[in-house]
Order: structure tokens, then C-alpha cells, then sequence
């Protein structure tokens, strides 16, 4: 098993390698150029005793005398200079360590911290130095990784319990219905015709859960490269809704932009379906639902306006969750939550973005915004 080598000491040690070998250099540097500068002042000594007619002096035989000094002199400072070069490399790498410590102490801390952090308390941010540096940076990354992982585990939970409770609501039903039949000793033919009825249609809303949840997942593997011309796809759904709008004589209107974006056209003539259906299902009779194409900065912006019963303002954060229904809709007890779900999942496969919000004269508008130019 390898031993752990903190980061703290392999930088020091490279530092420590790194000022070593600068400081080899640079004493063998100074060795070299002191050597070099004591032979030219003793080669500068022995010159005159060598021009006077060859004649040798007990001068010059005295100079061999300095010689061995200055040999003392040099083997010294190469002595000296080692010494130095070793205390300077020995002293730079404790400070180096010291100081990297300092540095990396904020670090250590922010290990620390999140170490802290479970499943159990995602929610909780770290604290955030003021430092302005990779640090905050890190601790910030940190904070909005968690806070996107806590999102989606209560999403997920949400999901969970309300898929559980969409699914056990018929089945519960449909146990009723049938403990109430088999306690009846002569059941009638209407009796059983009701039963039927009602297990029909309980099994047809679990069905419809069931398809629901299977196309959320499975729209992950169709073909999103088509050329789709948003007109035509529009005109196409407000002609197949149109039968429902008449019952409740209400007008469909498409106005705007002629544009073509790449994509899937089943897939965005489902969410957009799902739009104006629901613009038609919860509007008032003798509405009106105004369908708006625009162009800007090379984007597809579709508006989907009705004057129906409208959405209040504490549901539009929730209202493109798995199952969610507003107040106003669980009344008529109409829908299983699943529409917007699957139309936000089918605009974020295509790198779009919906939201909802209020006009002016409290009519509700869906937005959604498309790239005209969407290579997937």
C-alpha cells in the first residue's frame, strides 16, 4: 500500500529540487569566475620578475610562497561556498513548507467542511472566503453543486411520492370496487356491467400513467435533426384541436415569424399539443387563445396567451413537476400532472426554455424559446 504524500510536501520537495540545482549553479558559477579572476591577478604578479634580461631573482623565487597561500585561499572558498549553498537550500526549503502551509491552509479548511456534507444536509452551504481567489471560486463551485444535487434529490422524492400516490389512487379504486361486488350474493347484470365500467376506465387512467412516465424516458434515443417549419407544426395542432375548442367556442389565432428550426417534429408537436390543449381545457367559454411566432437574436420565441381561469403566481415554480396540479385544475380533477412535465422535458432535449408568468390584463402566457439553429 502506498504512503499518502500530502501536496503540501511534494510541492515543497520540487521547490527544495528546483532551488538545489539553482543554487549549484550559481555557487559553481561564482567558483568558476573568483578561480578565474585569482589567475589573472597572480599571473599580473608573476610578470615582472620574467622581463629583466632572463635573469632570475630571489624575488621571484619568493613568489612561489604566495602560491600555496592563495591555493589555502581558493580551496576555502570552495569550502565556504558549499556551506553556504547548503544552508541557503536547507533554510529556503523550511520556509518554502512554512509558507506553502499558510497557503494551502484554506484548502485544508474547505476540506473540512466538506467533509461535513451528506445526503442528509445538502442544503447547507460552506462558507465562502473573502480571498477572491480559486479558493472562493472552488467553495462557490462546491455550494451550487450541492444546492443542483439537493434540488434534485427532493425533486426525485417528489416524484416518488407523487407517483406512488397517482398509482396506488386507482388501484385503490379498483380494490374497493371489487370487495363491494363480491359481498353482493346475486350480483345483477348492471351490477357487473358498473364493475366492468369502472375497472375499465381505472385501468385505462393507469395505462395512461404508465405510457406517460415510459415516453419521459424514452425520448432520450429519437432522431432530433429534422428540419421542422414551427408555422405548419402549429397550424397542424390548432387543426386537430380545433373540434375541442368549438364545443367551448373558443377562437385559435396564429400569428408571426415563418421560421424553421432542426429537431424532432413528433416530439415538439407534443409539447406544443400539450400547450394548446391546456390553453383550451382551462379556458372560459367564448375565449380566446392567441399563438405569437417571433424572431429575435437567432432565436424562435413562441407565445401561447389565453384568458381562461389562469395559474396563481406560488405554482409556476412547481408547475412543470411530475404530477403537479394546481388547486384550480385539482377541482375539476382533470389531468394526471404529466402535460407540462414531459413539454418542459421535450424543450430542454432541444436546449430551449419555458416559463410561465402573467400579462398585464391577467392573461397567462407560455413562453418558450427555441435556437433556430440547433445542431444536436
Amino acid at each position: 500500500m502506498n504512503k499518502k504524500i500530502s501536496i503540501r510536501l511534494r510541492i515543497s520537495i520540487m521547490v527544495i529540487v528546483l532551488l538545489t540545482i539553482c543554487c549549484c549553479i550559481l555557487t559553481f558559477m561564482i567558483n568558476f569566475s573568483a578561480m578565474k579572476m585569482v589567475d589573472t591577478i597572480e599571473m599580473q604578479e608573476l610578470s615582472p620578475a620574467s622581463t629583466q634580461n632572463n635573469i632570475v631573482s630571489t624575488n621571484s623565487i619568493q613568489l612561489t610562497k604566495p602560491s600555496s597561500a592563495i591555493d589555502f585561499v581558493r580551496k576555502d572558498f570552495r569550502i565556504e561556498s558549499g556551506l553556504f549553498m547548503i544552508i541557503v537550500v536547507i533554510s529556503g526549503g523550511l520556509i518554502t513548507y512554512y509558507l506553502i502551509g499558510k497557503t494551502l491552509k484554506p484548502i485544508a479548511i474547505l476540506n473540512d467542511q466538506m467533509k461535513k456534507i451528506s445526503v442528509l444536509n445538502l442544503n447547507e452551504n460552506i462558507d465562502i472566503p473573502n480571498s477572491n481567489d480559486e479558493v472562493a471560486d472552488l467553495s462557490q463551485t462546491f455550494n451550487d453543486m450541492t444546492n443542483k444535487l439537493h434540488n434534485s434529490f427532493e425533486t426525485q422524492k417528489r416524484f416518488s411520492t407523487s407517483c406512488a400516490h397517482e398509482l396506488r389512487t386507482p388501484l385503490a379504486i379498483i380494490q374497493t370496487k371489487i370487495d363491494i361486488f363480491y359481498k353482493k350474493s346475486n350480483p345483477t347484470i348492471n351490477e357487473c356491467t358498473t364493475l366492468i365500467d369502472n375497472v375499465a376506465k381505472q385501468n385505462g387512467r393507469l395505462t395512461n400513467i404508465v405510457l406517460n412516465l415510459l415516453d419521459m424516458t424514452n425520448m432520450q434515443t429519437v432522431n432530433q435533426k429534422e428540419e421542422v417549419d414551427l408555422n405548419f407544426l402549429l397550424d397542424e395542432v390548432c387543426y386537430e384541436l380545433q373540434d375541442i375548442a368549438d364545443k367551448k367556442n373558443i377562437s385559435l389565432n396564429i400569428n408571426g415569424d415563418d421560421i424553421t428550426i432542426l429537431g424532432n417534429f413528433d416530439l415538439l408537436h407534443r409539447a406544443f399539443y400539450n400547450l394548446v390543449e391546456n390553453a383550451i381545457k382551462y379556458n372560459n367559454n367564448d375565449g380566446i387563445v392567441n399563438i405569437i411566432v417571433q424572431k429575435q437574436n437567432n432565436k424562435a420565441i413562441i407565445k401561447i396567451i389565453d384568458n381562461g381561469i389562469g395559474i396563481n403566481k406560488k405554482d409556476f415554480s412547481q408547475i412543470f413537476e411530475p404530477f403537479f396540479r394546481s388547486d384550480k385544475v385539482k377541482i375539476n380533477n382533470e389531468g394526471i400532472g404529466l402535460g407540462l412535465s414531459i413539454t418542459k422535458s421535450i424543450i430542454d432535449r432541444h436546449f430551449g426554455f419555458i416559463s410561465v408568468y402573467k400579462l398585464d390584463n391577467d392573461d397567462t402566457c407560455f413562453e418558450v424559446t427555441l435556437d433556430i439553429e440547433t445542431f444536436i
